[in-house]
Formats: C-alpha cells, sequence, structure tokens
C-alpha cells in the first residue's frame, strides 16, 4: 500500500493506493478551519501560483530586443518620421523602407543597382530616388528593415533642385500617395 501525507494552508490529505484495487482513496482529517476559509486559501494560493508563472514568462519577453528599425509603434513611428521629414528632408536617412512605405507608400518604380536597392518617387513637378543599403553579410532578410542610405531629389529634367524647392517636393510627394502612375514598376540593370 502506498501512503502520501499533503497538508496545504490546515488541509491535511492522505492518499492511499491499494496495490490490488488499483484506485486511490483520499482520505481528509478534520481541519481547525472552516471549509469555505480552507477553499478560498486553496483558491489563493492557486492563483499565487499561475501569477508566478505568468510573472516568469513575462520576463523573458520582456528582455527581447526589437530588430533594427522595427518597432512595434509604428503608427507612432511613422506620424513621428513623417513630422520630421516634413520639416527637414534630411531625417528621410535616419528612417528605414518600412518608414519610408509608410510615409511615401508604393513606389513608382523599384531598381536594383548592386549594393543597393533604389526606391523612385515622381510627382508632376519632381523625382525622388531613396537608395537602401543591402549588404549581404548584415543578416537583414526583411526588405523593410532596411536603412535608408542615400536619397536624391531632383526636377522632372533630372537636375538638381535647391534645399527648399527639395523640402516642397518631398511635401508634395507625402501628401499625394496616390500619385500619377504610382503603380509600382520592377526594373534592373
Amino acid at each position: 500500500m502506498l501512503h502520501l501525507k499533503l497538508k496545504l494552508s490546515g488541509l491535511r490529505f492522505r492518499f492511499m493506493k491499494k496495490e490490488n484495487e488499483g484506485q486511490l482513496a483520499i482520505k481528509s482529517r478534520k481541519s481547525l478551519l472552516p471549509r469555505s476559509l480552507q477553499l478560498s486559501s486553496l483558491f489563493i494560493v492557486c492563483f499565487g501560483l499561475v501569477s508566478s508563472s505568468c510573472a516568469i514568462e513575462s520576463e523573458h519577453y520582456a528582455t527581447l530586443q526589437p530588430a533594427a528599425g522595427y518597432n512595434a509603434d509604428s503608427a507612432y513611428t511613422n506620424s513621428r518620421m513623417k513630422s520630421l521629414i516634413r520639416k527637414s528632408p534630411e531625417y528621410i536617412t535616419e528612417a528605414y523602407a518600412s518608414d519610408i512605405q509608410g510615409i511615401f507608400k508604393t513606389p513608382n518604380m523599384t531598381r536594383f543597382d548592386n549594393p543597393a536597392l533604389v526606391w523612385h518617387y515622381a510627382s508632376s513637378n519632381c523625382a525622388m530616388d531613396i537608395y537602401f543599403k543591402v549588404e549581404n553579410d548584415s543578416g537583414v532578410t526583411d526588405p523593410n528593415l532596411l536603412p535608408v542610405a542615400y536619397a536624391e531629389v531632383r526636377n522632372r529634367a533630372g537636375h538638381q533642385i535647391a534645399q527648399d524647392e527639395q523640402a516642397k517636393c518631398v511635401r508634395e510627394l507625402m501628401d499625394n500617395p496616390e500619385r500619377a502612375g504610382a503603380k509600382i514598376k520592377q526594373a534592373s540593370l
């Protein structure tokens, strides 16, 4: 016969297994605590165990670092990045592909100029090319995590334009994401 005793917050149980019957019998001794208090204390202990196991799990998730350029609060990041770029187009070089796509939407054309990926945006007055760093040894496999390396804003004839005209062009491209011909085209050189 197998005997096991368990004492849990005033409850005393004795588990007995009779070898020939194969059943487990539970015998309870009288406790000094009333039955309702016994159940509530058992509930509190179980709740504490479950809560502590949840806390252990959340600590593991809290220690994870996000991938470079990816934030869970991308809507906030895009609106913040959009306001910075609106004030000064130089902030484009501090963005990632996911930020650019969130702000300017789908590019008019994409092309791959080794070792860079280029997104081309155009309006009726100007054009902008954004170059993303594509490095084989970086380990970045998600194209949304590619950092911006360089941005070039010019008029439709292909000539560089003044700083204030660049800012005007960038704002125009931001404010009109449904640009004429915004269907993506892919080209390779």
